[in-house]
């Protein structure tokens, strides 16, 4: 077999048409280049004759601009201008062209300032309307505002009260003039038995035998039976009493917590030491009863660190600020009547509200919630009703000051609960003192047979 002037017949039949193949596109190959290359030509002067094309184009636009400057030229010297007769119409044109162009560039700066006195009126408007939103304070604002109007007087209150019966147990064991003790412990015995016959004394008591002791059946006693001893019933289930030493007046409450504090502390005073016996002529004496003076001293230091914390009770339970009360309907501060629509929300009636703030004192016509009713009241009560969570569904703001004056009355509360633990702490050092003082004492005295100072 001949193939290209070649014998292939000894080639076998595979590697013949590979061969074939193979020769073939080597022939092709030439033919198929040239082909390309004659149609890139064909592009090629396609383009270039677009290229011309749009150079005469160009060219005659440019010579047509020129054509009509020159004619736009010609009639302005020579037909536009000698139309004028004399030539300073030519200036009174200009001017009047002028003034039309100023007229004209007013129009648009009377359109300019129209839209920038649309733009400034409508922030004004958004701003009104912001200010609609944001500075409408809500009922749940302005109650909190209201209920806590009082609430400094009547801390004020409770610290005068807490001072006056803290100088009230001072001078009774001390044994100042004008107080119970100022006799001594039998005279302050004596004087506090008679309390109790009058007040306290329940026939009932010890099967009977309290009958011969109170002189007569209970009768009008019966509502301050065993005050002096009860401590749930003189101060702990009120949350308003009728205290307030500021006026010089002695009421129920008044009594019955003094004669509770006579029993819970100092029941037994120090007797009085003759005074002569401080101007003993013997150094060894008068230096015995200094020394026993200082001691008793200490003691009494310890009692009323002990006593603070009941002295404190009473006078956050005490009468606020008589601007607060029901009476005072009109005025700038009456909190009562606010703190009395929040009670009524949580459905109680006027005898339980009455009973929750304070029952209004005989020959009064208002009640001055205490501090203790006030905060309870912002503190707890005033978070049980329905209403202070649906007024969470209001404007951001509004919702802000509510959390700011959450915020305050938090604080507040942080605060008294920071003194509470002040008091446990110093009722707990003094605790801690006596004990270390016995075997301080048994150390530094191991011969006396009490180990040294008052036990």
């Amino acid at each position: 077999m001949m193939f290209g002037g070649f014998d292939i017949s000894h080639i076998t039949s595979r590697a013949r048409n590979v061969m074939i193949a193979t020769c073939a596109l080597a022939l092709l190959a030439p033919q198929v280049a040239q082909a390309q290359c004659v149609q890139c030509a064909i592009v090629e002067q396609y383009n270039q004759q677009t290229r011309d094309h749009m150079e005469d184009e160009h060219d005659e636009t440019r010579d047509w601009i020129d054509q009509e400057f020159d004619i736009w030229e010609d009639w302005l010297e020579n037909t536009f201008v000698p139309a004028f007769n004399p030539p300073e119409y030519i200036a009174h044109m200009a001017e009047q062209v002028t003034t039309t162009a100023v007229y004209q560039v007013f129009a648009i700066g009377t359109l300019l300032d129209a839209k920038q006195s649309l733009e400034v009126q409508r922030i004004f408007q958004k701003k009104v309307a912001e200010a609609h939103r944001d500075y409408q304070p809500s009922v749940g604002v302005c109650t909190v505002g209201t209920t806590v109007r009082s609430l400094a007087a009547a801390e004020r209150r409770a610290e005068t009260t807490t001072f006056v019966l803290s100088q009230r147990a001072q001078d009774r064991q001390i044994g100042n003039m004008h107080s119970a003790g100022a006799g001594g412990g039998e005279d302050d015995k004596k004087s506090r038995l008679e309390q109790f016959r009058r007040r306290y004394c329940d026939t009932r008591d010890h099967n009977g035998v309290f009958m011969s002791i109170c002189r007569s059946a209970n009768g009008g006693r019966i509502a301050t039976l065993n005050k002096d001893i009860d401590y749930n019933r003189t101060v702990d289930r009120h949350r308003t009493m009728n205290i307030n030493f500021t006026d010089n007046q002695l009421t129920e409450d008044e009594e019955d917590v003094m004669a509770l504090a006579s029993n819970l502390y100092s029941h037994e005073l120090f007797n009085r030491t003759p005074e002569k016996s401080y101007n003993d002529s013997s150094p060894q004496n008068r230096d015995d009863r200094l020394r026993m003076l200082l001691e008793q001293r200490q003691i009494i230091a310890k009692r009323s660190v002990a006593e603070n914390s009941y002295n404190t009770i009473v006078g956050l339970k005490s009468l606020g600020s008589p601007a607060s009360g029901d009476a005072a309907v009109g005025s700038s501060v009456d909190t009562a009547r606010y703190l009395r629509i929040i009670l009524q929300q949580l459905g109680m009636n006027a005898q339980e509200i009455n009973l929750f703030l304070g029952q209004p004192t005989a020959g009064s016509a208002d009640n001055q919630p205490s501090y203790f009713a006030q905060m309870e009241i912002l503190t707890k009560k005033a978070f049980q009703q329905p209403t202070f969570y649906a007024d969470l569904y209001d404007k951001p703001a509004n919702v802000d000051r509510k959390k700011v004056a959450l915020q305050a009355i938090g604080l507040m509360q942080d605060f008294d609960t920071w003194q509470s633990y002040l008091r446990i702490e110093a009722i707990l050092s003094i605790l801690l003192e006596t004990e270390v003082e016995r075997y301080q004492g048994t150390i530094e005295n191991p011969g006396s047979a009490g180990g040294g100072g008052l036990q």
